[in-house]
């Protein structure tokens, strides 16, 4: 779809990736790309994630290819899109 404002696809998307979450894994939109969501360690159950078929964990893959095909390596949101991608690879 046409992103019109990177930056608010990217708040966007935080806000909607943090809600998904199990309440044990604290997640919150990081401030910056040196911002860690969460730590990486399992200390629950993902039965919050575990939503097949269309509307379900590939709407965060192809969410994160959207927002990835709108920046460029070196722009102010790849840092941030790289986070992202770190931490739903890291889920997944």
């Amino acid at each position: 779809p046409p992103i019109q404002d990177v930056n608010k696809f990217a708040n966007v998307f935080w806000t909607w990736w943090c809600e998904l979450q199990p309440t044990w894994r604290n997640v919150l939109m990081p401030e910056t790309a040196k911002s860690v969501p969460a730590l990486c360690t399992v200390a629950g159950e993902w039965k919050e994630l575990d939503k097949p078929g269309l509307n379900g964990f590939l709407s965060v893959i192809t969410t994160l290819k959207w927002w990835g095909a709108k920046i460029k390596v070196g722009d102010a949101q790849f840092a941030l899109w790289n986070v992202a991608v770190s931490d739903v690879s890291w889920v997944m």
